[in-house]
Protein backbone atom coordinates (compact mmCIF):
# COMPACT_ATOMS: atom_id res chain seq x y z
CA UNK A 1 0.00 0.00 0.00
CA UNK A 2 2.61 2.21 0.90
CA UNK A 3 4.21 2.10 -2.53
CA UNK A 4 1.51 3.59 -4.32
CA UNK A 5 1.01 6.81 -2.34
CA UNK A 6 3.92 8.37 -4.21
CA UNK A 7 1.69 7.79 -7.70
CA UNK A 8 -0.88 10.07 -6.08
CA UNK A 9 1.59 12.95 -4.65
CA UNK A 10 2.10 16.01 -7.14
CA UNK A 11 5.83 16.39 -7.34
CA UNK A 12 7.32 18.64 -4.66
CA UNK A 13 7.56 22.42 -5.26
CA UNK A 14 10.61 23.91 -6.34
CA UNK A 15 12.06 27.01 -4.24
CA UNK A 16 10.06 29.60 -6.08
CA UNK A 17 12.84 32.06 -5.61
CA UNK A 18 14.63 29.70 -8.07
CA UNK A 19 12.21 30.33 -10.88
CA UNK A 20 11.86 32.47 -13.33
CA UNK A 21 9.12 35.98 -13.09
CA UNK A 22 6.06 35.79 -15.11
CA UNK A 23 7.76 38.09 -17.35
CA UNK A 24 10.86 36.15 -18.32
CA UNK A 25 11.29 35.46 -21.77
CA UNK A 26 12.17 31.98 -20.40
CA UNK A 27 8.65 30.77 -20.29
CA UNK A 28 6.40 29.34 -22.54
CA UNK A 29 3.05 27.73 -22.68
CA UNK A 30 3.25 24.08 -23.83
CA UNK A 31 0.66 21.08 -24.49
CA UNK A 32 0.79 19.42 -21.50
CA UNK A 33 2.12 15.69 -22.19
CA UNK A 34 -0.06 12.93 -20.76
CA UNK A 35 2.29 12.56 -17.43
CA UNK A 36 1.72 16.19 -17.10
CA UNK A 37 -1.99 15.60 -17.89
CA UNK A 38 -2.08 13.80 -14.79
CA UNK A 39 0.51 15.87 -12.75
CA UNK A 40 -2.16 18.93 -13.43
CA UNK A 41 -4.93 16.88 -12.04
CA UNK A 42 -3.18 16.35 -8.62
CA UNK A 43 -1.94 19.53 -8.18
CA UNK A 44 -5.68 20.60 -8.48
CA UNK A 45 -7.52 17.71 -7.10
CA UNK A 46 -7.80 19.39 -3.65
CA UNK A 47 -9.34 22.28 -5.12
CA UNK A 48 -11.85 20.25 -7.46
CA UNK A 49 -12.35 16.52 -6.77
CA UNK A 50 -14.90 17.54 -4.26
CA UNK A 51 -15.94 14.19 -2.66
CA UNK A 52 -13.80 12.24 -4.32
CA UNK A 53 -10.70 10.62 -2.85
CA UNK A 54 -7.88 11.30 -5.31
CA UNK A 55 -7.78 8.30 -6.95
CA UNK A 56 -11.31 8.21 -7.72
CA UNK A 57 -11.06 11.97 -9.02
CA UNK A 58 -8.15 10.43 -11.76
CA UNK A 59 -10.50 7.71 -12.96
CA UNK A 60 -13.23 10.37 -13.38
CA UNK A 61 -10.99 12.85 -15.37
CA UNK A 62 -9.65 10.07 -17.57
CA UNK A 63 -13.11 9.20 -17.94
CA UNK A 64 -14.52 12.66 -19.08
CA UNK A 65 -11.62 12.94 -21.13
CA UNK A 66 -13.02 9.69 -23.27
CA UNK A 67 -16.48 11.53 -24.33
CA UNK A 68 -17.32 12.43 -27.23
CA UNK A 69 -17.48 15.88 -26.87
CA UNK A 70 -13.66 15.83 -26.06
CA UNK A 71 -12.42 13.07 -28.32
CA UNK A 72 -10.39 13.72 -31.43
CA UNK A 73 -8.19 17.13 -29.86
CA UNK A 74 -11.39 18.88 -28.60
CA UNK A 75 -9.73 18.73 -24.90
CA UNK A 76 -6.02 20.19 -24.70
CA UNK A 77 -3.70 20.38 -21.51
CA UNK A 78 -1.76 23.16 -21.19
CA UNK A 79 1.17 23.96 -18.90
CA UNK A 80 3.17 27.30 -18.92
CA UNK A 81 6.78 26.11 -18.49
CA UNK A 82 10.19 27.06 -18.30
CA UNK A 83 11.50 26.30 -22.41
CA UNK A 84 15.09 25.30 -20.53
CA UNK A 85 13.25 22.74 -18.41
CA UNK A 86 14.32 18.89 -19.72
CA UNK A 87 12.70 17.26 -16.87
CA UNK A 88 9.49 15.06 -17.27
CA UNK A 89 7.13 16.18 -16.40
CA UNK A 90 8.78 19.47 -16.24
CA UNK A 91 7.48 21.97 -13.41
CA UNK A 92 4.50 23.21 -14.42
CA UNK A 93 4.33 26.91 -13.38
CA UNK A 94 0.64 27.45 -13.76
CA UNK A 95 -2.16 25.08 -15.65
CA UNK A 96 -5.13 25.04 -18.19
CA UNK A 97 -7.59 23.16 -20.71
CA UNK A 98 -9.49 24.23 -23.42
CA UNK A 99 -12.39 22.65 -24.85
CA UNK A 100 -13.24 22.85 -28.81
CA UNK A 101 -17.32 23.83 -29.15
CA UNK A 102 -19.18 24.24 -32.04
CA UNK A 103 -20.50 27.86 -32.14
CA UNK A 104 -22.24 30.36 -34.15
CA UNK A 105 -21.61 33.66 -34.73
CA UNK A 106 -24.43 35.96 -36.95
CA UNK A 107 -23.70 39.53 -37.47
CA UNK A 108 -26.43 42.19 -38.42
CA UNK A 109 -28.27 41.44 -41.47
CA UNK A 110 -26.22 38.50 -42.04
CA UNK A 111 -27.03 34.71 -41.64
CA UNK A 112 -25.62 32.49 -38.77
CA UNK A 113 -22.53 30.64 -39.58
CA UNK A 114 -20.99 27.64 -37.61
CA UNK A 115 -17.51 28.46 -35.82
CA UNK A 116 -15.21 26.84 -34.03
CA UNK A 117 -14.67 28.81 -30.56
CA UNK A 118 -13.12 27.41 -27.00
CA UNK A 119 -14.29 27.41 -23.69
CA UNK A 120 -11.14 27.35 -20.93
CA UNK A 121 -11.37 25.38 -17.59
CA UNK A 122 -9.38 23.86 -14.71
CA UNK A 123 -6.87 27.76 -15.12
CA UNK A 124 -4.84 26.57 -11.83
CA UNK A 125 -1.68 27.84 -10.07
CA UNK A 126 0.19 25.82 -7.75
CA UNK A 127 -0.28 28.05 -3.81
CA UNK A 128 4.13 28.01 -3.46
CA UNK A 129 4.22 29.58 -7.15
CA UNK A 130 1.17 32.28 -6.48
CA UNK A 131 2.16 35.93 -6.48
CA UNK A 132 5.10 35.38 -9.16
CA UNK A 133 2.87 36.16 -12.45
CA UNK A 134 2.26 33.28 -13.85
CA UNK A 135 -1.41 33.34 -14.51
CA UNK A 136 -1.57 36.44 -16.22
CA UNK A 137 1.23 35.13 -18.07
CA UNK A 138 -0.60 31.89 -19.12
CA UNK A 139 -3.67 33.56 -20.31
CA UNK A 140 -1.77 36.04 -22.30
CA UNK A 141 0.00 33.03 -24.47
CA UNK A 142 -3.27 31.19 -24.37
CA UNK A 143 -4.75 33.60 -26.12
CA UNK A 144 -2.16 33.65 -28.69
CA UNK A 145 -2.43 29.79 -28.46
CA UNK A 146 -6.18 29.15 -29.88
CA UNK A 147 -6.07 32.04 -32.36
CA UNK A 148 -5.72 29.54 -34.88
CA UNK A 149 -5.92 26.72 -32.74
CA UNK A 150 -7.95 23.65 -34.23
CA UNK A 151 -9.30 26.47 -37.32
CA UNK A 152 -9.11 25.57 -40.81
CA UNK A 153 -6.82 26.91 -42.75
CA UNK A 154 -6.95 31.42 -42.92
CA UNK A 155 -9.62 30.68 -39.66
CA UNK A 156 -9.17 32.55 -36.59
CA UNK A 157 -10.81 31.73 -33.12
CA UNK A 158 -13.76 34.62 -32.30
CA UNK A 159 -14.07 34.21 -29.23
CA UNK A 160 -13.53 32.04 -25.89
CA UNK A 161 -15.54 32.13 -22.63
CA UNK A 162 -14.23 30.63 -19.18
CA UNK A 163 -16.45 30.66 -15.76
CA UNK A 164 -14.30 32.19 -13.35
CA UNK A 165 -14.59 31.24 -9.55
CA UNK A 166 -12.65 34.05 -8.38
CA UNK A 167 -14.80 37.30 -9.31
CA UNK A 168 -14.66 39.42 -12.03
CA UNK A 169 -11.25 41.48 -12.05
CA UNK A 170 -8.97 38.91 -12.87
CA UNK A 171 -9.90 37.79 -15.99
CA UNK A 172 -11.55 41.08 -16.87
CA UNK A 173 -8.01 42.88 -16.98
CA UNK A 174 -6.59 40.10 -19.02
CA UNK A 175 -9.91 39.79 -22.06
CA UNK A 176 -12.24 37.54 -20.46
CA UNK A 177 -15.22 40.18 -19.84
CA UNK A 178 -18.05 39.32 -17.35
CA UNK A 179 -21.32 38.96 -18.85
CA UNK A 180 -24.96 37.77 -16.96
CA UNK A 181 -24.17 35.26 -14.67
CA UNK A 182 -27.58 34.96 -12.84
CA UNK A 183 -29.80 32.45 -11.44
CA UNK A 184 -33.34 31.31 -9.95
CA UNK A 185 -33.12 29.11 -7.24
CA UNK A 186 -35.94 26.12 -6.74
CA UNK A 187 -36.21 23.99 -3.10
CA UNK A 188 -36.25 20.42 -4.46
CA UNK A 189 -40.54 19.65 -3.52
CA UNK A 190 -42.92 16.77 -4.49
CA UNK A 191 -46.02 18.83 -3.80
CA UNK A 192 -46.37 21.18 -6.93
CA UNK A 193 -45.76 19.02 -10.29
CA UNK A 194 -50.13 17.75 -10.45
CA UNK A 195 -51.35 21.90 -10.62
CA UNK A 196 -49.73 21.90 -13.69
CA UNK A 197 -49.49 20.27 -17.29
CA UNK A 198 -48.90 16.44 -17.56
CA UNK A 199 -44.50 16.22 -18.29
CA UNK A 200 -43.25 13.54 -20.02
CA UNK A 201 -39.29 12.28 -18.62
CA UNK A 202 -36.60 12.21 -20.77
CA UNK A 203 -34.28 9.66 -21.60
CA UNK A 204 -30.74 9.51 -23.16
CA UNK A 205 -32.23 7.82 -26.40
CA UNK A 206 -34.62 11.19 -26.45
CA UNK A 207 -32.25 13.84 -26.85
CA UNK A 208 -30.39 13.51 -29.83
CA UNK A 209 -33.44 14.53 -32.03
CA UNK A 210 -34.36 17.38 -29.25
CA UNK A 211 -30.84 19.06 -29.29
CA UNK A 212 -31.01 18.54 -33.24
CA UNK A 213 -34.42 20.49 -33.48
CA UNK A 214 -32.40 22.95 -30.43
CA UNK A 215 -30.30 23.40 -32.58
CA UNK A 216 -32.47 24.92 -35.90
CA UNK A 217 -34.41 27.24 -33.35
CA UNK A 218 -31.30 28.81 -31.95
CA UNK A 219 -29.70 29.34 -35.34
CA UNK A 220 -32.82 31.42 -35.97
CA UNK A 221 -32.43 32.83 -32.43
CA UNK A 222 -29.08 34.33 -33.39
CA UNK A 223 -29.98 35.44 -36.45
CA UNK A 224 -32.95 37.31 -35.17
CA UNK A 225 -31.25 40.97 -34.12
CA UNK A 226 -33.73 43.33 -31.54
CA UNK A 227 -34.13 47.16 -33.71
CA UNK A 228 -30.95 48.14 -31.37
CA UNK A 229 -28.38 46.60 -29.09
CA UNK A 230 -25.64 44.37 -30.28
CA UNK A 231 -24.07 43.97 -33.85
CA UNK A 232 -23.25 40.49 -33.18
CA UNK A 233 -24.41 37.54 -31.75
CA UNK A 234 -22.55 34.56 -30.52
CA UNK A 235 -23.81 31.15 -29.02
CA UNK A 236 -22.76 27.70 -27.70
CA UNK A 237 -24.59 24.82 -29.40
CA UNK A 238 -25.75 22.53 -26.99
CA UNK A 239 -25.48 19.48 -28.99
CA UNK A 240 -26.06 16.04 -27.60
CA UNK A 241 -22.54 15.41 -27.21
CA UNK A 242 -22.26 18.05 -24.83
CA UNK A 243 -25.08 17.09 -23.11
CA UNK A 244 -23.55 13.66 -22.70
CA UNK A 245 -20.31 15.39 -20.78
CA UNK A 246 -22.29 16.51 -18.25
CA UNK A 247 -24.51 13.70 -17.86
CA UNK A 248 -21.33 11.13 -17.91
CA UNK A 249 -19.75 13.56 -15.27
CA UNK A 250 -22.77 13.20 -13.15
CA UNK A 251 -23.09 9.49 -13.41
CA UNK A 252 -19.40 8.66 -12.76
CA UNK A 253 -20.07 10.51 -9.38
CA UNK A 254 -23.59 9.33 -8.85
CA UNK A 255 -22.04 5.96 -9.14
CA UNK A 256 -19.33 6.14 -6.75
CA UNK A 257 -20.82 8.11 -4.20
CA UNK A 258 -24.87 6.59 -4.18
CA UNK A 259 -24.25 3.17 -5.76
CA UNK A 260 -27.14 4.03 -8.57
CA UNK A 261 -27.26 6.06 -12.21
CA UNK A 262 -29.74 9.09 -13.04
CA UNK A 263 -31.93 7.65 -15.81
CA UNK A 264 -34.01 10.85 -16.33
CA UNK A 265 -32.40 13.21 -18.11
CA UNK A 266 -35.41 16.05 -18.21
CA UNK A 267 -38.96 16.60 -18.87
CA UNK A 268 -41.16 17.97 -21.75
CA UNK A 269 -44.36 19.22 -21.99
CA UNK A 270 -46.63 19.35 -25.55
CA UNK A 271 -48.23 22.51 -26.46
CA UNK A 272 -50.58 22.92 -29.52
CA UNK A 273 -49.25 22.58 -33.04
CA UNK A 274 -47.26 19.95 -32.00
CA UNK A 275 -44.83 22.45 -30.40
CA UNK A 276 -43.02 21.45 -26.81
CA UNK A 277 -41.29 22.87 -23.90
CA UNK A 278 -38.73 21.33 -22.50
CA UNK A 279 -35.46 20.80 -20.23
CA UNK A 280 -32.50 19.16 -19.95
CA UNK A 281 -30.73 18.71 -16.40
CA UNK A 282 -27.64 17.56 -14.56
CA UNK A 283 -26.82 16.98 -10.85
CA UNK A 284 -23.79 17.83 -9.59
CA UNK A 285 -22.65 16.60 -6.33
CA UNK A 286 -20.42 18.52 -3.87
CA UNK A 287 -18.07 18.19 -0.99
CA UNK A 288 -20.68 18.67 1.46
CA UNK A 289 -24.58 17.85 0.88
CA UNK A 290 -25.55 21.32 1.35
CA UNK A 291 -23.92 22.28 -1.97
CA UNK A 292 -25.56 19.64 -3.99
CA UNK A 293 -26.99 21.19 -7.27
CA UNK A 294 -29.70 20.36 -9.35
CA UNK A 295 -28.89 22.44 -12.67
CA UNK A 296 -31.30 22.85 -15.56
CA UNK A 297 -28.06 22.42 -18.53
CA UNK A 298 -30.94 24.28 -21.66
CA UNK A 299 -34.72 24.57 -21.21
CA UNK A 300 -36.24 25.07 -24.88
CA UNK A 301 -39.96 26.79 -25.62
CA UNK A 302 -40.74 26.28 -28.79
CA UNK A 303 -42.80 29.25 -30.48
CA UNK A 304 -46.03 28.60 -32.98
CA UNK A 305 -44.04 29.66 -36.07
CA UNK A 306 -41.15 27.14 -34.66
CA UNK A 307 -38.93 29.95 -33.06
CA UNK A 308 -39.16 30.08 -28.98
CA UNK A 309 -41.64 32.56 -28.13
CA UNK A 310 -40.68 34.05 -24.80
CA UNK A 311 -44.07 36.19 -24.44
CA UNK A 312 -45.59 35.39 -21.24
CA UNK A 313 -48.62 33.29 -22.96
CA UNK A 314 -50.73 31.20 -20.21
CA UNK A 315 -50.26 27.79 -22.05
CA UNK A 316 -45.92 28.10 -21.93
CA UNK A 317 -45.76 29.96 -19.03
CA UNK A 318 -47.54 26.37 -17.43
CA UNK A 319 -45.25 24.41 -19.15
CA UNK A 320 -42.44 25.96 -18.33
CA UNK A 321 -43.89 25.71 -14.67
CA UNK A 322 -44.53 21.95 -15.49
CA UNK A 323 -40.89 21.56 -16.57
CA UNK A 324 -39.24 23.22 -13.11
CA UNK A 325 -41.95 21.19 -11.02
CA UNK A 326 -40.76 18.31 -12.59
CA UNK A 327 -36.80 19.53 -11.81
CA UNK A 328 -38.03 19.85 -8.64
CA UNK A 329 -39.58 16.41 -7.88
CA UNK A 330 -36.44 14.63 -9.63
CA UNK A 331 -34.05 16.60 -7.17
CA UNK A 332 -35.82 15.45 -3.97
CA UNK A 333 -34.64 12.07 -5.19
CA UNK A 334 -30.84 13.04 -4.80
CA UNK A 335 -30.14 14.99 -1.88
CA UNK A 336 -30.33 17.95 -3.75
CA UNK A 337 -30.12 21.35 -2.21
CA UNK A 338 -31.60 23.30 -4.97
CA UNK A 339 -32.55 23.37 -8.32
CA UNK A 340 -31.07 26.03 -10.25
CA UNK A 341 -31.85 28.32 -13.75
CA UNK A 342 -28.73 30.09 -15.23
CA UNK A 343 -29.80 33.43 -16.88
CA UNK A 344 -33.56 32.97 -16.65
CA UNK A 345 -35.51 34.70 -19.22
CA UNK A 346 -38.66 36.56 -18.53
CA UNK A 347 -40.98 33.40 -18.39
CA UNK A 348 -38.90 31.41 -16.51
CA UNK A 349 -38.33 33.86 -13.87
CA UNK A 350 -42.47 33.87 -14.02
CA UNK A 351 -42.28 30.19 -13.30
CA UNK A 352 -40.44 30.21 -11.11
CA UNK A 353 -42.68 32.86 -9.20
CA UNK A 354 -45.74 30.54 -9.77
CA UNK A 355 -44.01 27.71 -7.89
CA UNK A 356 -42.24 29.89 -5.32
CA UNK A 357 -43.54 33.58 -4.92
CA UNK A 358 -40.69 34.35 -2.63
CA UNK A 359 -37.90 33.45 -5.71
CA UNK A 360 -35.88 36.25 -6.71
CA UNK A 361 -33.38 36.25 -9.45
CA UNK A 362 -29.39 35.72 -7.58
CA UNK A 363 -26.56 37.84 -9.64
CA UNK A 364 -23.55 35.87 -9.00
CA UNK A 365 -20.37 38.22 -7.91
CA UNK A 366 -17.60 35.32 -7.06
CA UNK A 367 -18.69 32.34 -8.45
CA UNK A 368 -19.30 30.41 -11.80
CA UNK A 369 -19.29 34.43 -13.62
CA UNK A 370 -19.59 33.80 -17.11
CA UNK A 371 -17.10 35.69 -19.08
CA UNK A 372 -16.23 35.93 -23.00
CA UNK A 373 -12.90 37.16 -25.03
CA UNK A 374 -13.61 38.52 -28.05
CA UNK A 375 -11.22 38.04 -30.67
CA UNK A 376 -12.77 38.81 -33.38
CA UNK A 377 -13.18 42.52 -35.36
CA UNK A 378 -12.37 45.40 -33.17
CA UNK A 379 -15.48 46.22 -31.67
CA UNK A 380 -16.43 46.87 -27.56
CA UNK A 381 -17.87 43.91 -25.52
CA UNK A 382 -21.40 46.16 -25.62
CA UNK A 383 -21.31 44.95 -29.43
CA UNK A 384 -21.46 41.53 -28.85
CA UNK A 385 -24.72 39.54 -27.04
CA UNK A 386 -23.82 36.29 -25.66
CA UNK A 387 -27.63 34.25 -26.66
CA UNK A 388 -28.54 31.44 -24.43
CA UNK A 389 -25.86 31.74 -22.09
CA UNK A 390 -26.95 28.75 -19.90
CA UNK A 391 -25.33 26.13 -18.08
CA UNK A 392 -24.83 23.73 -21.17
CA UNK A 393 -21.62 26.06 -22.27
CA UNK A 394 -19.92 25.24 -18.71
CA UNK A 395 -16.85 23.70 -19.14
Amino acid sequence: MSSSIPDLCPSPAVDPSALPDGGSSDLELAPATPEEVRECALLNSAAWRGPLSIEVFLRREVHLASQAATLDGALSGWVLVDKNDRKSPRTILSACESFRKRALLARRGNQAEEIVAFGIGSVYCRHEYRGKGYAVRMMKELSKKLEDWHQKEGKKTHFTVLYSDIGKKFYAKNGWVAYPSSHVSLKPVTSTASKYPQTRPLRTGDLPVLCQKDETLLKHEVETFPHDGADLRVAFIPNSEVMDWHHAREEFLAKELLGKVPEVRGALVELENQKAVWCIWSRVFALEKKDNTFYILRLVIEGEDGDRDHSLSSERLHAVAACLAAAQDEATGWNMNDVQVWNPSPIVQAAAVLLDPTVKVIHREQESIAALNWRGEKVGPQHVQWVANEKFGWC
